[in-house]
C-alpha cells in the first residue's frame, strides 16, 4: 500500500513572530545575568564586630604562669587587628580552677589556660 500526496493529512504550519519572543528571551536573560551576581555578592561594606572569646587561667593573680597567659592574650590581641579578642580571666573568676576543662566543654568558657605535667618527680 502506497501513499500518494492527495492521501496525506495537511500540515497547517503557524508562523511566530520570532522576533518578538527573541526580544522576551533575551530581556529575561539579560534580567537574570544582571540579578544572580548581585544576589551572590556579600555586603562587603558592613563592618563586623570581634569575635570574643572568654578565657580563664587556671592559677591566681600574682601566679608566673598568670603573667605569661596575660602576655600572650596581649599579644594575640595585637596580632589580630581588632578581628579578634580574647577577654582574659584570672582563675576563679567564672569557676574553680580544677573545673576549666569542664567549663570549656559545657560552652561557659571559650578556652583556658593550664598545665598538665605528665612526667615523673624524684623526691630524693
Amino acid at each position: 500500500m502506497s501513499i500518494t500526496a492527495k492521501d496525506a493529512a495537511p500540515v497547517v504550519v503557524q508562523e511566530e513572530n520570532t522576533s518578538q519572543s527573541r526580544r522576551k528571551f533575551f530581556s529575561k536573560a539579560g534580567a537574570a545575568a544582571v540579578a544572580v551576581p548581585l544576589a551572590g555578592f556579600p555586603m562587603i561594606s558592613v563592618a563586623q564586630a570581634p569575635v570574643v572569646l572568654k578565657m580563664q587561667g587556671a592559677w591566681g593573680a600574682k601566679d608566673v604562669f598568670n603573667e605569661m597567659a596575660e602576655d600572650y592574650v596581649k599579644k594575640v590581641n595585637e596580632m589580630s587587628g581588632g578581628k579578634l579578642k580574647i577577654d582574659y580571666l584570672v582563675g576563679g573568676s567564672v569557676v574553680k580552677p580544677f573545673e576549666v576543662t569542664d567549663a570549656v566543654s559545657k560552652g561557659v568558657l571559650d578556652g583556658v589556660t593550664k598545665l598538665r605535667f605528665t612526667g615523673t618527680v624524684s623526691l630524693k
